[in-house]
């Protein structure tokens, strides 16, 4: 299985690359009033607006560091109705891709030992690496909402839109 390793706050985490769309620069978002104080804003990726997350404010109460390992992935999210959607996640220390010995994925944890290239990683041997499942992870109603906000901006916006 291919994963995408990266850090939230001082914990490592690992994602199926399989979830993921693209990984993009830190890239200024633009605010999306009314939600809860994780939810960075909007973006626009290949002519489409899309909400994003960020997940140091979402899980440790401070926003992600701006450096450059400090990255947007674009994923393919589930909401709670079974729609697809395009979601960004802004983490911190996105510099590895690397094939594990995994076929499936684990409930929680990695053990290091489960990855091909232990020399590849800048993680001690003996700490886990998280297991982060975007529709296990993030918080669904809240998400579910950011989505139909979100609809609701961008159709009040395209009915009135802003005269320069």
């Amino acid at each position: 299985m291919l994963l995408l390793l990266f850090k939230i706050d001082a914990r490592h985490f690992a994602m199926a690359a399989s979830k993921i769309r693209e990984i993009v620069p830190l890239v200024e978002v633009k605010e999306l009033p009314g939600t809860p104080a994780f939810i960075a804003g909007w973006m626009c990726y290949r002519s489409k607006s899309i909400p994003v997350i960020d997940l140091c404010l979402l899980s440790a109460g401070r926003p992600c560091t701006s450096r450059l390992s400090t990255r947007i992935i674009i994923i393919d999210y589930v909401l709670t109705d079974r729609r697809p959607a395009m979601l960004g996640l802004i983490a911190e220390d996105i510099v590895e891709i690397l094939r594990s010995k995994l076929s499936t994925a684990p409930v929680s944890a990695i053990n290091p030992d489960d990855l091909v290239d232990q020399a590849a990683t800048r993680i001690m041997p003996e700490e886990k690496i998280l297991w982060f499942d975007p529709e296990m992870m993030l918080p669904a109603q809240e998400v579910d909402s950011l989505f139909a906000l979100h609809a609701q901006i961008l159709d009040d916006v395209q009915r009135h839109p802003i005269s320069e």
